[in-house]
């Protein structure tokens, strides 16, 4: 064994035992490494590199570079200095002329295009300023938010006029506040009154708009809607001053459609005829079962999604006085998920400490007494301690049971106190899938089953697990399940005979395909892996949790290790955090921000939680 005491670790802080291998004794040698830990730095760029005939070469090609742009751009676009300083005056005009529509901080159109800087840096450091006299180019990043100014002077202009009463929005209620455009990118939404004067004013507003803007009105682009009682003779010479035609009912605008009645089978039926579309030539391929469900799954499911969930949530949807038999299908499925969802933490602010699900330990996920007797509307943030990031537990205690206290403080603290956000307790990723929803449902059936006395057949938790189990061919457990569906929803009794001899054929002939496949194949042999140093100016963690369910004790250990196997740092300890998966995440937790104080330039990541690893890689592919 090694001793140092506190005062020799003062001295020599980067100092690093290592372990030998024994060779012909049982004692392992120690080695003491009392070098400080190499860090690379990075040479800066220097021109000064490129000498002789090279640069010569590269400054010639530059040259040639610039001329074919200038060439290519004044072929591609014209003078687009007489443009942008066309563009420059139209600002100006706008600023003179809508003074009414402008806020006192008007001058942002001149500030954005006659205050662009480009500043470049070189070596480390800020090397020169360029202030181009143009302004603003073409392709610039800034160039977008323009429109978003010419925007604003339009929306502010119709603010006043729409304020000294000379246009008129709608409200939804009687004391709401007066709608009177909206904007999606460059679509404009108007609303009016069926008034000829108000539709003559906005008129003469579009005209002094446009010739200060150059922007015009497109007539054949737009349209108009009218609502049920607006008498025709009123609708026509509307329609005459704004030179515009009535829309069709069956447009749609943003993939929606434009009009809803009190009929969703009507509004949705363009829905059906274009799934029907898709699969009208479905029928010529040689598709089997399992081919046809991964086009019903790709294809055909991604169509209704964006609708429905532009719609209504299901959460908050109602029966309705006569619901269809799917709609109350869908409504069995939101008790489900309402019973399998809960709160993942980040800053606490948008949960009810006693009303949410947030505890996953917990029964319920939640505390024992809700907001209605304690009359406390709390949230979680105001039971985290901010200057230390972590649980305040005596005021926990004051409002909690121990036993409560106690599984809260194994909930981490947020860092980066990201958003409170609704996850499927039943996935590792937190996202609802048919499939986890349909075990859930399944376990929730068997427990009622159980729980009530009856004669007839009712099988047990793991039988339909075990089934898909079964060492067969797909095509034969796909065989028996449609057998299955056909004598429960269909009440079709099938021939046994015909069944046990398809089936042991198809069986038969699937064992034999494996057998013979097993036999070519190689016999590979078990390695033990060994640790693999990283590349050069890379450092390697190996990071690892563990969790004992008797004791609910959790530890963890990290070390970060440099190409030559030298330890550079490394962590352990123990912590309130259960179950495995998320002691191991709280270890790659600890791993990162290990990463940031030290500030590693380049770091690879060695787990060993399959569970963990999947999580990270699905989230990557969907995410980002």
């Amino acid at each position: 064994m090694a001793f140092a005491n506190v005062e020799w670790r003062k001295l020599h802080e980067h100092a690093v035992f290592l372990v030998e291998v024994a060779i012909g004794s049982d004692h392992n040698p120690l080695l003491l490494n009392n070098l400080p830990p190499r860090n690379k730095v990075g040479k800066p760029f220097k021109f000064e590199s490129f000498n002789g005939w090279g640069m010569q070469k590269v400054c010639k090609k530059l040259r040639g570079c610039k001329e074919n742009l200038k060439v290519w751009s004044h072929s591609k676009f014209g003078n687009l200095s007489i443009k942008i300083a066309a563009i420059k005056d139209q600002l100006l005009d706008i600023q003179k002329c809508l003074e009414q529509g402008f806020n006192p901080d008007s001058n942002l159109f001149s500030q954005c295009v006659g205050s662009v800087k480009y500043y470049i840096n070189a070596n480390g450091g800020q090397v020169c300023v360029v202030s181009p006299g143009r302004g603003l180019r073409q392709g610039n990043p800034l160039s977008p938010y323009l429109f978003l100014l010419v925007a604003d002077v339009f929306s502010n202009l119709l603010n006043k006029v729409v304020e000294k009463k000379s246009l008129g929005g709608i409200r939804m209620k009687k004391r709401c506040h007066v709608v009177s455009h909206l904007f999606f990118a460059n679509d404009s939404l108007i609303f009016l009154e069926a008034d000829l004067n108000f539709c003559s004013n906005f008129m003469d507003i579009m005209g002094c708009f446009g010739e200060a803007s150059s922007l015009s009105l497109n007539a054949n682009k737009s349209s108009v809607v009218f609502s049920h009682n607006t008498k025709i003779e009123v609708k026509e010479e509307i329609k005459r001053i704004l030179g515009m035609e009535k829309m069709k009912g069956t447009k749609k605008y943003l993939g929606l459609p434009s009009f809803w009645g009190k009929s969703k089978k009507e509004s949705l039926s363009y829905l059906r005829d274009k799934i029907v579309r898709k699969t009208q030539g479905w029928g010529n391929k040689d598709l089997n079962h399992a081919g046809k469900e991964v086009l019903i799954k790709s294809i055909l499911q991604p169509i209704p999604m964006f609708i429905f969930m532009c719609i209504k949530g299901l959460l908050e949807a109602v029966r309705g006085s006569s619901p269809s038999w799917i709609w109350c299908s869908q409504l069995e499925g939101k008790k489900l998920i309402q019973e399998g969802i809960q709160w993942n933490m980040g800053s606490g602010e948008l949960i009810r400490f006693w009303d949410d699900a947030w505890i996953p330990d917990l029964l319920g996920a939640k505390v024992s007494q809700g907001s209605a007797i304690r009359g406390d509307y709390l949230k979680v943030v105001d039971f985290i301690d901010k200057p230390s990031n972590s649980w305040n537990i005596e005021k926990l205690r004051n409002c909690i049971s121990e036993v409560e206290v106690q599984v809260i403080c194994k909930i981490p603290v947020s860092i980066s106190k990201a958003m409170d956000k609704l996850i499927w307790r039943h996935t590792n990723l937190g996202n609802y899938s048919v499939k986890s929803g349909y075990h859930q449902w399944v376990k929730k059936a068997s427990k009622v089953n159980a729980n009530s006395p009856s004669s007839s057949f009712t099988p047990f938790s793991d039988m339909w697990s075990l089934f898909w189990r079964v060492s067969s061919a797909p095509k034969v457990l796909m065989f028996m399940w449609k057998a299955r569906n056909n004598f429960v929803f269909r009440g079709k009794t099938p021939n046994p005979e015909e069944v046990i001899e398809q089936a042991s054929k198809g069986n038969s002939d699937y064992l034999s395909a494996i057998f013979s496949s097993r036999s070519k194949a190689p016999t590979k042999v078990a390695q033990v892996e060994k640790w693999l140093a990283p590349p050069p100016s890379t450092f390697k963690i190996n990071c690892d949790g563990a969790y004992k369910s008797s004791s609910s004790l959790a530890a963890f250990g990290i070390i970060a290790r440099d190409h030559g196997g030298l330890a550079q740092v490394w962590r352990c300890g123990r912590v309130k955090v259960s179950p495995v998966l998320a002691i191991e995440t709280w270890t790659l937790r600890i791993a990162c921000s290990l990463l940031m104080e030290y500030n590693y330039p380049s770091v690879i990541f060695k787990l060993d939680c399959k569970n963990l690893i999947d999580s990270i890689s699905e989230l990557s592919s969907t995410t980002f």
